[in-house]
């Protein structure tokens, strides 16, 4: 769970692959702002049924995927950006 700059908590669980250089540009964002303990990983080469339950819940193959409260988030640069705006400061 995560607190947010505006009060709420979050789920946030992000779906990726280690070699994925979009992947890694999302986990720097997390490290960076000092909450990437606080993500739920989810690999979906090394993790059996990891991938078929993001095509499951987010409707595509497509990493990385970071699920917010449940609701898909796709592309690294809008991820990071939502990060920006929710989590700045946090760290």
């Amino acid at each position: 769970m995560v607190a947010l700059e505006d009060g709420r908590v979050v789920e946030l669980e992000l779906f990726k692959f280690d070699w994925c250089p979009y992947c890694v540009i999302v986990q720097r964002k997390l490290e960076q702002l000092g909450i990437a303990d606080q993500v739920r990983y989810r690999d979906t080469i090394a993790e059996p049924g990891a991938n078929a339950e993001l095509v499951a819940r987010g409707g595509k193959r497509q990493v990385p995927c970071l699920f917010i409260d449940g609701a898909p988030m796709y592309e690294s640069l809008d991820i990071n950006a939502w990060l920006d705006r929710h989590v700045a400061g946090r760290a």
